[in-house]
């Protein structure tokens, strides 16, 4: 029994924020910017390895942040990209060539 008073511990589970894909790393790990400026290194949840998703450097992601060291984190989801990734194919004209 303690006789100082303990500090009200937060139970709102880890902190979730976004970040960009910077590199990918050895044994499924990458290096990723979040988006006050920190960098962390991170790997893929269980869902996203089962899932087969494959991140590349400029992906959007969204992460959890270990409360026991900042600098680890988890990348919960894939988010989607407000401009056309480099690694999609462009689109195909829909218009066929007129033969003469």
């Amino acid at each position: 029994m303690t006789t100082e008073a303990e500090e009200p511990t937060s139970s709102h589970g880890p902190e979730r924020t976004r970040a960009t894909v910077l590199a990918r790393l050895n044994n499924g790990m990458f290096r990723l910017q979040t988006a006050d400026g920190r960098e962390v290194v991170a790997h893929a949840a269980l869902d996203l390895r089962k899932a087969l998703t494959r991140l590349l450097p400029g992906d959007p992601v969204l992460i959890e942040i270990s409360p026991f060291d900042p600098n680890k984190a988890r990348i919960c989801s894939m988010l989607k990209s407000t401009q056309q990734s480099q690694h999609e194919s462009p689109p195909r004209p829909s218009h066929q060539r007129e033969l003469s």
